[in-house]
């Protein structure tokens, strides 16, 4: 009788885990996709109260980080979202998106040096990149190198020339 007690106590502890386990997987993506909807109704803060919750659960997971970047980055808190982008690339150094993004952030910061990096970067990961471009071209225009700067901007109108914000 004491065996099957202990049997069935053990049991019932792995079936709740396994059903706390599916619950938190659940409440993670409903938090993810609840984030992602705020991004685009540009609620960045309540954005980045869901991404928080994902990284809660699931700390290693590089997309929650990048878009709470990206939601930091809107708010112009640009060194969280560097720090975010940073934790991104640790947990997946292939998305091109996210080298971008913390290029910006750095140039937002008057970091141009390394916005020059990850711009170089994110180019040579995507070569037809065309806002990498522009905003390559913007990060040699403030460091006075006005001849990159006007590659740049001529490239990215190469790939997309009715975009008004290239001229």
């Amino acid at each position: 009788m004491r065996k099957y007690l202990l049997y069935t106590l053990a049991l019932a502890l792995i079936v709740t885990i396994g059903f706390t386990f599916n619950a938190v997987s659940a409440s993670t993506k409903l938090y993810y996709n609840h984030g992602i909807a705020y991004m685009k109704q540009g609620k960045y803060k309540l954005a980045i109260e869901d991404f928080t919750r994902v990284i809660g659960h699931e700390p290693r997971n590089a997309k929650a980080y990048f878009f709470r970047g990206i939601a930091y980055r809107k708010l112009g808190e640009c060194q969280l979202a560097v720090d975010d982008y940073n934790h991104a690339i640790n947990f997946d150094s292939d998305l091109t998106e996210i080298y971008y993004s913390r290029g910006i952030a750095y140039k937002h910061l008057g970091q141009y040096q390394h916005a020059l990096k990850d711009l170089n970067r994110t180019i040579s990961m995507n070569p037809s990149d065309a806002y990498a471009y522009y905003h390559r071209g913007m990060v040699y225009n403030y460091l006075n190198k006005y001849q990159k700067a006007i590659e740049d901007f001529n490239k990215a109108l190469s790939f997309n020339p009715r975009d008004a914000d290239f001229y």
